[in-house]
């Protein structure tokens, strides 16, 4: 007679081999399955002296256990957790078929299942009660740039008016025409755009997670509000051309200049100096000192060689380059501001200087409406959705002559 096996193995989990559990279930049965008829622990079907007691399985199952103990031994591997559970649920079993026969239970010690314990694995593990949340990269253009909040919600633009005065002044002289000035105004629109983020939750599903201690809706939530906010910060430093938003990397007429010298440890750290004092300095000699920069953010890797390549190759003091700069620079910047963002931004991959002045005249970074959390609301009968969103109409710079965008090669 054919055996019928039906696996109910869940899908995407590997399934049994047939062949391999039919030959187990037969050594088993052929080495503890023998007892006469009668025999303590036979069963009422064992009149042929076969498949007798109904602790063949453990039985089996302490035996190869004991045969793997031994063959793990003589190759010198030390057994594994899952032994032990495995051994422990022996043990527990074992002890139920013995209480309902009325015999003796097996100790948890027993020198059957040696090395085996009282109870599940799980209870010898410690779980932390912290759980640790995934490390983000730090957002630094709402913490660099001015803040415009004149925009308000709903507007779908936003228009920039400035003032441009023409003619001058003369002397005077009998006969001649009296010079005229006028002023006149020029106009500047800009897109607006709102970035949305949204978290599900099932009742029942909330359930769950509550009931485990994980309060996964709360996650989901803050994790909402950061997307959103990367979101926000992308834009601020390089715009979105699809929706015709301007960010400070990309804003239309923001100077820029490819740096005479790499910022590596070939050049003398003299000439990385001068480099990078000659690119603040630009905007004032340019604009005949109408423009000057007063704040300096770097890619990360130019800020870790400016604080640590030392002025000096050949004696002098262990002052670095950056601290040199600090002291000498002549525009008033006190710190370098250190940002992933400006990190291989260049066109052939170069990392980001970004020099400017942090006044709202300069430039302005259009938030309409902070990161929120809406209101709940039931998008069906035991589905809740929560949106999180923000609003923002990108850069708009004044006196954008007072930034200044290099490029350097840097390690």
């Amino acid at each position: 007679m054919s055996v019928n096996v039906i696996d109910v193995t869940p899908q995407g989990t590997p399934q049994v081999e047939t062949g391999k559990f039919l030959s187990t279930i037969t050594q088993a049965v052929q080495m503890f399955g023998r007892r006469a008829a009668g025999e303590p622990g036979s069963r009422y079907d064992s009149a042929t002296g076969y498949v007798g007691g109904a602790d063949v399985i453990d039985q089996w199952r302490r035996y190869s256990d004991s045969m793997m103990d031994r063959a793990m031994a003589e190759r010198g591997i030390e057994p594994g957790p899952w032994i032990w559970q495995a051994r422990a649920d022996a043990i527990q079993r074992e002890n139920r078929r013995r209480v309902r026969m009325g015999l003796p239970q097996l100790r948890q010690d027993a020198v059957a299942l040696k090395g085996g314990h009282g109870g599940r694995i799980e209870t010898y593990n410690h779980v932390h009660k912290r759980i640790w949340e995934e490390k983000r990269q730090p957002l630094n253009a709402m913490r660099l740039f001015p803040i415009d909040t004149g925009v308000p919600v709903g507007a779908r633009q936003h228009t920039a008016i400035r003032e441009l005065g023409t003619g001058n002044a003369e002397i005077h002289q009998g006969g001649n025409a009296i010079p005229r000035v006028d002023v006149g105004l020029v106009d500047e629109t800009f897109e607006t755009a709102y970035v949305i983020a949204s978290v599900g939750r099932n009742f029942f599903e909330a359930l769950s997670t509550d009931y485990a201690g994980w309060r996964r809706y709360e996650a989901a939530l803050r994790l909402a509000r950061r997307v959103v906010d990367e979101k926000i910060n992308e834009i601020s430093w390089k715009g979105a051309r699809e929706k015709k938003l301007y960010g400070i990397l990309n804003y239309p007429s923001l100077a820029k200049q490819n740096m005479a010298v790499d910022f590596t440890d070939t050049p003398d750290p003299k000439a990385v100096l001068r480099a990078l004092q000659d690119l603040v300095n630009t905007p004032k000699i340019q604009s005949g000192a109408r423009f000057k920069p007063n704040r300096l953010a770097v890619s990360v890797r130019i800020h870790a060689f400016l604080h640590t390549r030392k002025h000096e190759i050949n004696g002098g003091t262990d002052t670095t380059i950056a601290e040199f700069f600090l002291r000498t620079n002549g525009a008033g910047i006190t710190a370098i501001e250190e940002c992933q963002e400006l990190d291989g931004i260049g066109p052939n991959g170069e990392d980001g200087i970004l020099a400017y002045r942090d006044e709202l005249d300069t430039m302005g970074n259009c938030i309409m409406q902070p990161t929120t959390v809406m209101p709940v609301h039931q998008s069906g009968p035991l589905d809740q959705i929560t949106v999180v969103w923000a609003g923002t109409g990108g850069f708009v710079c004044g006196d954008v002559g007072n930034c200044i965008l290099g490029f350097a090669r840097a390690v």
